[in-house]
């Protein structure tokens, strides 16, 4: 008897913390455009704060970033069997540029780290295919072969990546 009040009690605070968040989230999207708004003063102010707080001068995560690289693409836009455009880095050109008002710098900076892409040798042995989409995807050389580490986490699966370096 006392579990059946504790499973009404949960499915009760369950229900109503559902019912409260699904009205909040309606009434928020209902406000939301696809308009760009400008940055409020509170958030040009807190962003200046970042730029003050760090060097974004240092261009040492950058050499980081592409250290290694073997190989990659001049441009990267994957097709589907159907032609259908399924991953562009071209999309994300506008990440050349210095962070806009409305966007953390620091965030802005991690996303371009994030932006270069290719087949990099990470040490003797390993390597990996980056910025393909959201997931890296790992080579290990074993001594009998190789050890494919792909967390599945993207559109393509990773022999399409790898070819796509070729094309």
């Amino acid at each position: 008897m006392k579990r059946k009040k504790v499973i009404a009690l949960i499915t009760a605070a369950l229900t109503f913390t559902m019912t409260i968040c699904g009205s909040l989230t309606a009434a928020a999207a209902s406000e939301l455009t696809a308009e760009s708004k400008p940055a409020t003063q509170y958030t040009i102010d807190a962003n200046q704060e970042v730029y003050a707080l760090l060097d974004f001068e240092d261009t040492a995560e950058f050499e980081n970033a592409t250290k290694g690289r073997i190989a990659s693409p001049d441009t990267l836009d994957i097709y589907d069997e159907n032609g259908k455009l399924v991953w562009s880095q071209t999309a994300y050109a506008f990440l050349d540029q210095d962070a806009p008002d409305t966007a953390n710098p620091s965030l802005w900076r991690d996303t371009q780290l994030n932006h270069i892409y290719g087949l990099f040798e990470v040490t003797d042995g390993i390597y990996q295919v980056r910025g393909y989409d959201m997931s890296n995807v790992t080579f290990i050389k074993g001594d009998t072969g190789w050890i494919v580490v792909d967390v599945h986490k993207r559109l393509l699966p990773w022999w399409k990546r790898i070819w796509a370096l070729f094309l």
